[in-house]
């Protein structure tokens, strides 16, 4: 009925009635696509709600993965509420869009509202036990979590100086301001300081770097006591930092930290000297805005210093720090 009243709209509103009829069968056509399709439907006679998840979750392999954030709002289901948490999920991210943090993981979303509803195991827990146990505070979870990283994002692009998500070294980074945020919405410049030293080393050091449950388990801990003032300072910024990668690869979270000190530190020209906007270039064209200095080396043509760095002498490489001798330059 909604597609007949428009298609009268469209013969009202158009001079054209060849125009109205292409629009009406390409519409048709789409619409007998979609009551055409085929759906698998597997039937559960009896049972719960939490076996029907998990069956679906066992036996959908080839279709569109369920992320958990996903689960816990199936098995959060209780139809007396218009809550669901992947769709908030969905709105924090759409909110995010206009600060260039839209990109950032929805699985690093859930781990933050977890971690503002006071979870210790944010990432391996199983669902069914996590989404009975946190059912009751997920509300005020999710809000809580959706101001804290928002206080997260700002620190970031103001304190840090990372002006996009997809250049935050590590996604867990933005997590656990999450929760220091959650528990400090005003830090004192001394916590400010501190969490930028931590921020930095812990991106040069890659103390993130495939780090397992414990590990992520434990910086939770320390980070909610740095909240608190339990803890004096952070193990993520006492360690040393790791050579650096010899290819350029912007999936490695030391190449993106590189970058961040490139656009705090040194002006981004073109071949005129003009300033360039390199946040709006790396938005569009992410690993393509970088061009080779040296294209036609056969075996280094990745290597970061040769990728983007003009140095004063061919001994300038920008391994394992970054080389304060040289320019960004932009080339044809």
């Amino acid at each position: 009925m909604d597609f007949l009243a428009f298609a009268r709209q469209l013969s009202e509103s158009l001079s054209s009635a060849g125009d109205v009829e292409t629009l009406i069968e390409e519409a048709e056509t789409l619409a007998q696509r979609i009551k055409s399709y085929k759906l698998a439907v597997i039937r559960l006679v009896g049972g719960t709600l939490d076996q029907a998840v998990e069956v679906f979750s066992r036996l959908n392999s080839r279709g569109q993965s369920m992320t958990p954030d996903q689960m816990v709002s199936a098995l959060t289901y209780s139809g007396s509420t218009e809550f669901s948490l992947a769709e908030r999920i969905d709105s924090i991210l759409e909110a995010l869009g206009p600060s260039g943090y839209s990109t950032i993981p929805r699985i690093s979303v859930f781990r933050a509202i977890l971690a503002v509803a006071g979870e210790q195991d944010i990432q391996s827990a199983r669902w069914e036990t996590l989404a009975r146990r946190i059912e009751n505070r997920l509300g005020d979870a999710v809000e809580r979590a959706e101001v804290a990283l928002r206080l997260g994002v700002d620190f970031l692009k103001n304190q840090v100086g990372a002006p996009l998500g997809r250049l935050v070294p590590y996604s867990i980074q933005l997590v656990l301001l999450t929760a220091f945020f959650n528990h400090v919405p005003q830090p004192s410049n001394t916590q400010i300081a501190a969490l930028r030293r931590w921020f930095w080393a812990s991106s040069w050091n890659g103390y993130f770097a495939g780090a397992n449950t414990t590990q992520v388990k434990n910086a939770l801990d320390e980070m909610r006591g740095f909240a608190r003032g339990q803890t004096v300072s952070l193990t993520a910024a006492e360690e040393t930092a790791r050579p650096f990668p010899d290819r350029f690869d912007m999936r490695s979270a030391r190449v993106r930290t590189l970058i961040l000190w490139q656009l705090a530190e040194l002006p981004a020209l073109d071949l005129q000297g003009v300033r360039l906007d390199v946040i709006d270039i790396i938005e569009k064209a992410d690993n393509d805005a970088f061009r080779h200095v040296v294209p036609e080396a056969p075996s280094n043509v990745s290597n970061p210093a040769k990728s983007y760095c003009a140095a004063d002498t061919a001994r300038d490489i920008c391994s394992p720090g970054p080389c304060r001798t040289s320019r960004w330059v932009a080339y044809p």
